[in-house]
């Protein structure tokens, strides 16, 4: 049974007070089913807590007025197991003079993302308030999922808030869990306040909203032959994050840190600039990591973009290509193919007026080469002008270039017995800027999963993203549909990746989004039982 109580106070002394609550110091079996927060009063942290109702919550500070015109009534919802006691022992709290110093509550308690037996990632947050914006610590205890009591961080997007992401390394089993979040802050009599969240623990996998490194922003991600993922951070760090756990971040392992090799030749002497920008994998694993547009470098926009890693991390080729152009737009490498074919790298670097394409072949940049800025060879005034927004091969010798403004299409080049590509007249796309499938308002990335199956990563009007999907073969192609990225977290596109292989889990296709800056960055699997094509 329930009880629902209403609770009147008068304030009968000739002074005003502030924060006055009830708290119930026993409660003889019984439970506050809707309490403001917790308090160890009289100061003694965490050996007993008990649960109080604040009233004059609406007045400013908190205020109590003198009398009868002061009168304040809250309800209380009292869980009466039957059996129990009919008494309730409380004390009646107020401060003077002025508001209370420590924190006066802790609520709108969270968890995001999925933790899981094996594992998972989440974020736990909540709302601290205290009168004088001094809050000292906000610790959870987590000892059943970490084995160990966490400091949560304030949140930078949200004054007053306060989060910690972990995860259930310690295996606790599938349930729900209510756990203890404190919160201090300075004050003579060391009263701290307390409340509870509630952590759930599936037995299931977490394929949505897996939260990313806290410290970097991810920037790209890529597939490596076995079907693990690699996401590009901004610090330049590599990381893997393997199908085996399911891309949790507790499995990642940080592999490297990715600096383009500059070429010894040059003038100034080169020094090495960090890889921050995109990412891509050979069918034979090699990693190719790029700078958005050669910063540090003292050299014009574009120069040193690249720089190829084996699986290990080791630098492979002595130096970068001439890119001239502009800033990178996009970087990949041949997903099919044998031999040297396999390694064949292609950057994406549109500059006024033009479209530049710089090959890397075998993994050395002595063979680089460039495409379509001289317009030179058959078909390469097709290349002029094109805003490319991204590239993804779909064989030894073709490739799908993405455009937007004026064009908005997506067009298939192909690859002549002398290396030279020219447009095949093969496309799919609107040909203007749209919100509906069969085109795209603001296109971020391309991808192809292993079916072939083409994916594009569109920013909508309200800033969220949408996966769209289209047939793109030697044929031309059309509109599948679309599916949206996860709303419940922060659905702010970045970029996506399609599978090279059928994993354990099947053709998968990965997307980062979410605004760094403001919640941090994430990462959502999807299945393909999920596409509703």
């Amino acid at each position: 049974t329930v009880l629902e109580i209403e609770l009147t106070i008068e304030n009968p002394l000739a002074l005003q007070v502030y924060d006055v609550r009830i708290v119930y110091t026993d409660l003889f079996g019984k439970t506050v089913l809707n309490p403001d927060s917790y308090t160890d009063f009289p100061g003694v942290p965490m050996q007993v807590i008990s649960p109080f109702t604040a009233f004059a919550k609406d007045n400013p500070d908190r205020a109590f007025p003198i009398g009868p015109v002061g009168i304040q009534t809250e309800t209380l919802f009292l869980d009466f197991p039957p059996g129990a006691q009919a008494a309730v022992n409380y004390s009646i709290t107020a401060h003077l003079p002025g508001q209370t110093p420590e924190p006066y509550e802790i609520s709108d308690m969270s968890q995001s993302g999925t933790l899981t037996t094996t594992g998972g990632s989440a974020t736990v947050k909540c709302k601290v308030d205290d009168h004088q914006d001094d809050v000292s610590s906000v610790t959870l205890d987590a000892f059943l999922f970490t084995g160990e009591l966490l400091n949560m961080s304030p949140s930078v997007s949200d004054p007053g808030y306060w989060t910690v992401s972990f995860s259930n390394t310690e295996g606790a089993a599938e349930g729900s869990y209510n756990q203890l979040i404190m919160s201090q802050s300075p004050n003579p009599q060391n009263i701290n306040t307390y409340n509870y969240v509630e952590i759930s623990v599936t037995g299931g996998i977490q394929w949505k909203n897996i939260p990313l490194r806290q410290d970097s922003a991810a920037k790209d991600l890529a597939v490596t032959p076995e079907g693990n993922l690699l996401i590009l951070y901004d610090d330049a760090q590599v990381w893997e994050y393997t199908e085996e756990n399911y891309f949790a971040h507790t499995s990642a392992t940080n592999l490297f840190t990715a600096e383009v090799v500059q070429w010894d030749q040059l003038t100034p002497p080169p020094t090495p600039v960090l890889a921050n920008a995109f990412i891509d994998v050979s069918d034979t694993g090699n990693i190719f990591t790029s700078n958005a547009n050669g910063a540090n470098c003292q050299h014009p926009v574009g120069y040193w973009p690249a720089q190829t890693f084996d699986t290990s991390g080791t630098p492979l080729g002595s130096g970068p290509s001439h890119c001239t152009g502009g800033p990178i737009r996009d970087i990949y490498c041949y997903k099919a193919g044998s031999g040297g074919y396999a390694l064949h790298h292609v950057i994406i670097a549109p500059a006024s007026g033009q479209s530049n394409m710089y090959r890397s072949y075998n993994g050395s940049w002595s063979w680089a080469q460039q495409y379509g800025q001289d317009c030179y060879g058959p078909g390469y005034d097709q290349l002029i002008g094109m805003d490319v927004v991204a590239a993804e091969s779909a064989s030894v010798n073709q490739f799908w270039m993405l455009e937007d403004s004026p064009d908005y299409y997506c067009s298939l080049f192909i690859q002549d017995d002398f290396f030279y590509y020219h447009y095949s007249n093969k496309y799919f796309g609107s040909g203007m800027q749209t919100l509906e499938d069969d085109g795209w308002n603001e296109a971020l990335d391309l991808t192809t999963d292993v079916d072939g199956t083409h994916y594009i990563l569109d920013k909508m009007l309200d800033g969220s993203g949408r996966i769209k999907g289209f047939v793109g073969d030697d044929s031309g192609g059309w509109s599948l549909g679309h599916l949206d990225v996860p709303s419940d977290v922060d659905p702010t596109p970045l970029r996506i990746e399609g599978s090279s292989i059928h994993g354990t889990n099947g053709n998968l296709i990965f997307v980062l989004h979410g605004d760094f800056s403001v919640n941090g960055c994430f990462l959502s699997v999807f299945l393909q039982d999920e596409f509703p094509w």
